[in-house]
């Protein structure tokens, strides 16, 4: 991580390297790589932080590494394109998602990699499922443990 100084320069270029070998060294193993960036605007951005803030139900989402990290906003987007170009390889693309809306960047990231998987059909074979011997019974626990979870959704 080169904006908040977690690596030396040194580091981070052995990183821009040797993250495009490891990755052809994974495709060449059979392994399928999928690289998705989840991006969103700045404006965006910061009406999240404002949301996580004001709301205590999403106030763990934020913390002081990302009111830090608020103030290197340019450097960051910086570092980011430098990756994606130093990483983006023929073998191992990055597929750029827009989540400026959460839940359409959701539907169109899953959309996405499912249209990449590539098509195998599976043969199932018969299954017969034979009768119990007995009635199924219900499930039960034993007394001795008192923390049986509550439904909380009535």
């Amino acid at each position: 991580e080169k904006v908040m100084g977690f690596c030396s320069e040194a580091e981070y270029q052995r990183f821009l390297v040797a993250c495009p070998i490891f990755e052809q060294q994974l495709v060449d193993d059979g392994i399928l790589l999928h690289k998705y960036w989840l991006g969103c605007d700045q404006a965006m951005q910061e009406q999240r932080f404002a949301e996580r803030i004001e709301d205590p139900v999403k106030r763990w989402k934020i913390s002081p590494m990302d009111l830090a990290a608020r103030e290197r906003y340019d450097a960051y987007t910086h570092a980011r394109d430098a990756m994606l170009a130093a990483t983006h390889t023929p073998h191992a693309p990055w597929r750029l998602v827009d989540m400026n809306d959460q839940k359409q960047g959701r539907l169109d990231l899953v959309r996405d990699l499912l249209d990449q998987l590539p098509d195998h059909q599976v043969e199932w074979p018969p299954v017969k499922l034979d009768r119990l011997p007995a009635e199924p019974s219900v499930e039960t626990y034993p007394t001795d443990i008192p923390q049986v979870v509550k439904h909380r959704w009535d």
